[in-house]
């Protein structure tokens, strides 16, 4: 369950249930958004502002599942625990932030594919698109503290027609923010921190969740950050790999992904059949 080494992992399964739709907080910022078909009838991303309840140190339950909700209670009731602990302990307020996180496990595909490699990624993606970081949102994905970044996209390296071409919207499992009064952590403190400018190349494995096609959903080794900086940031499994340690930056490995598909055998032409779950 919750383990105080400052991570605590849960594992998050997603099936393609929910109601189409999005509704917006804001100028770019989802506030929530609804899986494209099922029964499902919460939301599977709830921001920071709509979750937050009047009361102090509560959410709106409503807009989350039972299973959730449950974790969520958990987590509010081990930190503030925690806290206690760390303050009769003469903590500094700067360590009471995040005694604990929350964050998602290796959960499987309901149709895994290889991924463990730069050619996995350019083989197995049903898309690969490059982008920018403008903006980024704190809330709950499926009932875990995350980051959404909102992505313009330069390049569609692949393209798909299940995949929205001017944008995406992605989950990352890396956030700290108030809602109601309580704060959530999500992600250990030593995984990269998006920034809005951030560049990205991302390589869609699923189909999106939405209605809209925007919401779409990388594991770890799926997507590639260069910080405005020009510091590459590898996924960790991907570290080893001889065409990613010889390209150096985002830039290159692009150019690494054009030769690659310029050179590769003619795709289906029917991607929505060969990809639908």
């Amino acid at each position: 369950m919750f383990k105080t080494i400052r991570a605590s992992s849960f594992g998050l399964w997603l099936s393609i249930l929910g109601s189409a739709g999005l509704t917006a907080a804001g100028p770019g910022a989802p506030g929530l958004i609804y899986l494209k078909a099922g029964p499902r009838v919460a939301p599977v991303w709830v921001s920071a502002q709509e979750a937050a309840a009047s009361e102090p140190g509560d959410l709106r339950w409503p807009l989350f599942v039972e299973a959730d909700q449950s974790k969520l209670r958990r987590f509010m009731a081990e930190s503030e625990r925690l806290r206690a602990e760390q303050r009769n302990r003469g903590a500094g307020e700067s360590d009471l932030d995040c005694p604990i996180v929350l964050s998602a496990g290796d959960e499987d595909r309901i149709d895994p594919k290889p991924n463990r490699s730069f050619s996995d990624l350019t083989e197995q993606a049903l898309a690969i698109y490059s982008g920018r970081v403008e903006e980024i949102s704190p809330g709950f994905f499926s009932g875990l503290p995350s980051s959404l970044l909102l992505v313009s996209v330069k390049e569609e390296l692949r393209a798909s027609d299940l995949v929205a071409r001017d944008g995406l919207l992605i989950p990352y499992s890396f956030a700290r923010f108030k809602a109601g009064g309580a704060t959530f952590c999500g992600g250990g403190a030593g995984m990269y921190q998006p920034k809005r400018g951030d560049q990205v190349l991302v390589f869609i494995y699923d189909p999106p969740l939405d209605a809209a096609g925007t919401l779409v959903y990388p594991r770890s080794p799926e997507i590639f950050f260069q910080s405005s900086d020009g510091r590459l940031i590898i996924p960790e499994p991907l570290k080893a790999d001889r065409d990613v340690a010889a390209a150096g930056s985002l830039e290159s490995l692009e150019d690494l992904l054009r030769w690659k598909l310029s050179n590769e055998p003619q795709r289906p032409s029917n991607p929505r059949a060969d990809h639908a779950q």
